[in-house]
């Protein structure tokens, strides 16, 4: 499943940090072109109060939810239809809430050449720190296969979710990934 991306990256001059993820998709057939999935993911991250400054790093845990409905319209299309809940929360801070519905489109274009592309609205929930807010998401992924090669190029982008400390943000991602089989057991990625 895909992971969450903290928007703020705060760098330690000399304190040190503790970074955990974990993360799980269950797929259910429903017929023999429809599936359910279940996924769900955490992050969490852990500042040594020794070693930084009071008020600046917050530890923090990041916890989603989620349920998606997909069909295979032909033997190279699926598409889908998501809704996620995640969860922000922060040692001495107030945690919020979000929801996002997406619909998704899957295409093999070639053997060689998938596009998958999601949108959709998200919703920040009132909070202590926030009002109410309506946001968007949307995604692309390219996968181009040349023999034992591939390459992938992605791009994110999110409004109206909390950033790593917990203020609104929009933000924009974007990513090139390579990978090359160098032998029946070995595989070497780059991103």
């Amino acid at each position: 499943p895909e992971g969450f991306d903290y928007v703020f990256e705060p760098s330690l001059e000399k304190g040190t940090s503790l970074n955990n993820s974990a993360g799980a998709s269950l797929d259910f057939d429903l017929t023999p072109k429809s599936f359910l999935t279940f996924s769900g993911s955490s992050s969490y991250r852990h500042y040594d109060r020794a070693t930084v400054r009071p008020g600046y790093f917050l530890d923090q845990t990041r916890t989603e939810a989620g349920l998606g409905f997909s069909r295979r319209t032909s033997p190279h299309r699926t598409l889908s239809l998501k809704y996620s809940f995640y969860q922000n929360d922060f040692a001495d801070y107030p945690s919020f809430r979000g929801h996002r519905a997406t619909l998704g489109y899957d295409e093999q274009i070639s053997p060689s050449l998938r596009l998958s592309l999601e949108a959709g609205p998200s919703y920040l929930q009132e909070s202590l720190i926030y009002p109410s807010r309506l946001g968007a998401y949307a995604s692309a992924h390219l996968v181009k296969t040349l023999r034992i090669n591939w390459f992938s190029f992605n791009y994110t982008y999110r409004s109206a979710d909390g950033t790593g400390i917990g203020y609104l943000s929009d933000s924009h991602q974007a990513g090139v990934s390579f990978s090359r089989r160098l032998s029946k057991y070995m595989t070497l990625n780059l991103d």
